[in-house]
């Protein structure tokens, strides 16, 4: 599947709002498709079972022509080693954010990438600005208002 939304989140900081605005993206854009890669209110998935999970959502992200980055008041989220998981290679988070801004970079007639604030923005913006985002993900900070 090519998506032309790809909406990339933290599990734990903003499940459910993911699950509502994907809902709404696909009712009020029912030309588009949009990515969510677990909807916790359906049956459906964005990827399809069996298919490589670290391909599936590279593809994903590279068809997208709109990549929302949803942001909430947990998404600075500690480890069980009290480490802060956007700062790790392997977190999901980072990987997806750091490919979407280097392909805006890349391709900026190709791609947006838009910043989506869940919870208490000037908390969220507080959060953010004092974060020491890895250098590959620092433009996202730069994206908020």
């Amino acid at each position: 599947m090519s998506s032309n939304i790809f909406i990339s989140y933290r599990r734990a900081d903003s499940q459910n709002f993911c699950n509502g605005l994907s809902k709404a993206l696909t009712q009020y854009f029912s030309h588009l498709s949009v990515f969510l890669d677990e909807k916790k209110d359906s049956e459906e998935t964005s990827i399809v079972p069996g298919s490589n999970l670290d391909e599936s959502i590279f593809n994903e992200l590279n068809s997208a022509k709109v990549i929302l980055v949803v942001i909430g008041e947990n998404w600075l989220l500690l480890d069980e080693h009290s480490r802060q998981r956007i700062t790790l290679d392997d977190d999901w988070v980072r990987k997806e954010i750091s490919y979407a801004l280097a392909r805006e970079q890349e391709h900026p007639d190709e791609v947006t990438v838009i910043p989506i604030w869940v919870g208490d923005g000037s908390k969220i913006k507080d959060l953010i600005d004092k974060a020491s985002l890895p250098q590959d993900i620092k433009a996202i900070a730069d994206k908020i208002q």
